[in-house]
């Protein structure tokens, strides 16, 4: 029998094969499928991808960002030596593990037994900044003042993307767009809105375009979250006209925005803490009840007419030390424990601790400790690993 043709037994055993490659990063499987034709045909087969990505969507990897100002306090000044990375390309001028000049500190852990499975520094100018999550994507944009950027955590390279006219921007948005297997940036300065589009491997597919519907405000605050075919943005200056409660839509199929009322106006007009994001393929709002340790999940399809629907209600005191006032609990994403369990997943920004709430037996665990130091207010994001992330031979940089 030829070397490279499967076995009648290795055959038989393809399903337990794919249980346990699919737990594997990208890199180590793209590792083993030099071991052999089997192998090389195994990994590649289109049906295992799909079972790959299903596995890291349900069970994905987080990416701690550490900003410089606290990378200057602490990581700076600890004995810990950074892992050395592999296989960077200067062309990509990303991580040099030397220089200590504001460098945002990436570090990419397992949750599931708190791995750290490398950690990376990439020179920003610190002065204005902003990191951007593609949700269900694999990517991650970083804005600077005149410049975005796409870093990708599955082959730790980084690239810059051209300069749109003008360069700056008041608020961003970022995302994938699952149907459509592309990621888009969105910017937005005073009324003109100006968009990108980008492959899965986060290179230019369309140039930037200006929008020829004009924002209907100067919207400011955090980035927005593309949901289904729609970037969405929880405006600041609410907090500046309590009589202007909105959530800035632009429906990217139509090219047009619309608002989008807040689920409880009287969480607004009580000073609640409130976000929104992604979660499952519908835009939700998290509603923070303060000195009362609960919180209301709001959900809501994408459309101009679609209704808001109470999801959880969240007995926040059954976290143990839980203290409202000095610490903040976001919704970052969720995973999925079996085919049924299902688990929100939650970030403590005065410990840096991400907590995991079980919808159905309405108890929270608490994950394993997450090496970032001594720093405090990191930014902990969810991301996905995926095949389609990686360059192929044909584009590649050398």
């Amino acid at each position: 029998m030829a070397q490279d043709q499967p076995s009648l037994d290795f055959q038989s055993h393809v399903d337990e094969a794919y249980e346990i490659l699919k737990r594997l990063s990208v890199k180590d499987l793209c590792h083993k499928s030099l071991v052999s034709g089997t192998w090389r045909n195994l990994i590649q087969d289109d049906d295992f991808k799909t079972l790959h990505h299903s596995w890291f969507r349900k069970n994905p990897l987080l990416l701690i960002i550490v900003t410089p100002q606290l990378v200057i306090q602490n990581y700076l000044s600890s004995d810990d030596e950074y892992q050395q990375v592999e296989d960077l390309c200067e062309d990509f001028e990303i991580v040099n593990e030397n220089d200590t000049e504001f460098p945002l500190v990436l570090t990419s852990v397992n949750p599931t037994d708190g791995e750290v499975m490398y950690r990376l520094t990439i020179p920003i100018n610190c002065d204005d900044f902003e990191v951007l999550s593609s949700g269900r994507g694999s990517l991650f944009c970083i804005r600077s003042s005149v410049n975005y950027s796409i870093f990708n955590p599955t082959t730790k390279q980084i690239h810059t993307l051209p300069q749109a006219d003008p360069p700056n921007a008041i608020v961003s948005g970022f995302g994938y767009i699952e149907s459509e297997k592309t990621y888009v940036i969105v910017k937005l300065l005073y009324s003109l809105c100006q968009i990108i589009m980008l492959s899965e491997t986060g290179h230019m597919i369309t140039p930037w375009k200006t929008i020829e519907d004009a924002v209907p405000f100067n919207a400011s605050g955090n980035p927005g979250f593309i949901v289904g075919k729609a970037c969405y943005w929880l405006d600041d200056q609410t907090l500046r006209l309590p009589m202007m409660m909105r959530i800035l839509c632009l429906d990217l199929d139509s090219e047009t925005f619309y608002i989008v009322d807040y689920p409880a106006p009287e969480s607004y007009e009580n000073k609640h803490d409130m976000h929104i994001g992604e979660l499952k393929g519908k835009l939700f709002m998290t509603d923070t009840f303060p000195n009362m340790l609960k919180m209301d999940i709001w959900e809501r399809e994408n459309g101009k007419y679609s209704n808001w629907e109470m999801k959880y209600c969240i007995d926040l005191s059954l976290i143990d030390g839980f203290d409202d006032v000095f610490s903040e609990l976001k919704l970052i994403g969720y995973i999925s424990e079996g085919d049924q369990d299902e688990m929100l997943m939650f970030q403590n920004s005065e410990e840096n601790e991400v907590f995991y709430y079980d919808v159905e037996a309405k108890t929270f665990k608490e994950g394993h400790q997450l090496e970032v130091g001594n720093s405090i207010d990191s930014m902990i994001f969810p991301y996905t690993e995926k095949f389609s992330s990686i360059r192929r031979p044909a584009e590649r940089i050398d």
